[in-house]
């Protein structure tokens, strides 16, 4: 279970105590708010044994007793103890305590697991209003944790706690009206609600809110709204709204086309370490849109794709690599590479790598790893590995000598490829009615 509360919440809470009050937890407060725990602790526990207090107040200074012993404030660091302080002050009916007694049920603070308590005691807090123990409880009945899954139940949780202005419960709201979960499907009120934690700056909600407005759900249809909630989300690091904004702006989806915007967005994202990012601003850079044309830095943006595995990448760094005219010409780094896409199934790399292994550059000549690369590219449809591979069968080279084969490969290549079809047309001179039928026959098998 996500951890809800942090340090300075211990604050407000140390403060909340009935006005009847006498001067011993006043200056608790005073001697907390200036760090002086021990004092403080020591002044809260007196608490407990001074007859001039209500049993209200008395659950009050064992919440706090307990907020700090889990702290470790005034008092060593100590979860079991926190627990029974915490135990004492729910018992007599502190929301807070109830609370936080739940939550070391569920994240076995001080305790073993026990979600039938931890739901019983976020139930307690819940009905006396506490919203956090209201979105817990409805997390409890949607994960079916100490109790029987219902969502309908999660959902009348979620909403009281929506309603309070927990920015979680309204997204998980707003996501059950969405995908029907214990509701009827109602796109008008899952915008309501995602609109609403959005406007808290949830950038999950702000990126759905513009999600809405782009494709008119629940909402009518409004490009300019849509737009202004994507970059609300994006200027928060949102990478979903960060990729969005980007492939809007360089493919003109309901915008101008901006290669910029779209540049600056994908920086955004590729930083963050996206791969598409990282691939897309690479190609931005190779082909001078919307940033000076450098192929030094569309080498580095290709290289951290292409190490995230981008079989993309990984054969635009072997193209790099293998041109003459490059700088950065490297045979060794361009067979490097095509291999690495060739083994996840990228044809025009299986083709390159194969011809790599054919010529001998960058790894010395093997016309059966040339073969073996040209036929697994020609089996995908390409149709230079489809030439290139009669070719072989042609010659001899890495292969049995077949002329069949050739043929076959000849034809199926043809349709892409002029160089096929005037091969075939020489060969054919050289074979039988028998030995044309036989490879016109394979070659309408393989398609």
């Amino acid at each position: 279970m996500s951890k809800l509360f942090r340090f300075f919440s211990v604050f407000a809470l140390i403060l909340v105590f009935n006005g009847s009050l006498a001067s011993d937890d006043s200056q608790a407060n005073f001697l907390y708010q200036n760090k002086n725990y021990k004092e403080a602790y020591r002044l809260f526990k007196e608490m407990l044994i001074n007859k001039q207090y209500s049993l209200s107040d008395i659950a009050n200074a064992q919440y706090n007793l307990g907020l700090m012993t889990y702290h470790g404030q005034g008092v060593v660091q100590d979860y079991s103890q926190a627990l029974n302080w915490y135990e004492k002050s729910a018992a007599q009916g502190n929301a807070e305590a109830q609370l936080r007694l739940a939550i070391m049920f569920a994240e076995a603070k001080g305790t073993i697991q026990n979600d039938e308590q931890a739901f019983m005691w976020f139930e307690k807090a819940a009905t006396q209003g506490s919203m956090l123990a209201q979105h817990h409880l409805g997390t409890m009945y949607s994960e079916g944790k100490g109790a029987q899954k219902d969502n309908g139940k999660a959902n009348i949780w979620y909403k009281k706690a929506a309603e309070q202005g927990d920015v979680n419960a309204q997204f998980k709201l707003a996501s059950n009206y969405a995908n029907g979960q214990g509701t009827e499907v109602n796109l008008q009120q899952a915008f309501i609600w995602y609109e609403k934690a959005a406007i808290q700056n949830s950038t999950a909600a702000q990126f759905k809110v513009g999600e809405y407005y782009e494709l008119g759900l629940g909402v009518p249809k409004n490009q300019k709204k849509a737009l202004f909630w994507y970059e609300k989300a994006a200027q928060q690091g949102d990478l979903t709204a960060i990729t969005n904004l980007a492939a809007k702006y360089y493919n003109a989806q309901e915008v101008t086309q901006n290669f910029e915007l779209a540049a600056y967005w994908y920086r955004l994202a590729a930083e963050k370490g996206d791969v598409n990012a990282q691939y897309n601003l690479a190609v931005m850079y190779a082909k001078g849109q919307g940033l000076v044309q450098d192929n030094q830095q569309a080498l580095i943006w290709y290289k951290k794709a292409a190490d995230q595995g981008d079989s993309l990448a990984q054969y635009n760094l072997g193209q790099l690599y293998g041109m003459d005219n490059s700088s950065a010409h490297d045979d060794r780094l361009a067979t490097y590479w095509y291999e690495k896409a060739a083994q996840q199934g990228h044809a025009l790399s299986q083709n390159n790598l194969a011809a790599m292994y054919d010529q001998g550059l960058g790894i010395k000549q093997n016309y059966q790893q040339a073969a073996f690369w040209y036929t697994k590219a020609a089996q995908q449809g390409n149709a230079s590995a489809q030439y290139n591979l009669g070719m072989l069968y042609l010659l001899g080279q890495g292969v049995q000598k077949d002329l069949v084969e050739a043929y076959k490969w000849f034809l199926i290549s043809e349709k892409n490829n002029l160089l096929a079809l005037n091969k075939r047309k020489t060969i054919a001179s050289k074979m039988t009615e028998k030995q044309i039928s036989l490879a016109e026959l394979r070659a309408i098998s393989w398609r």
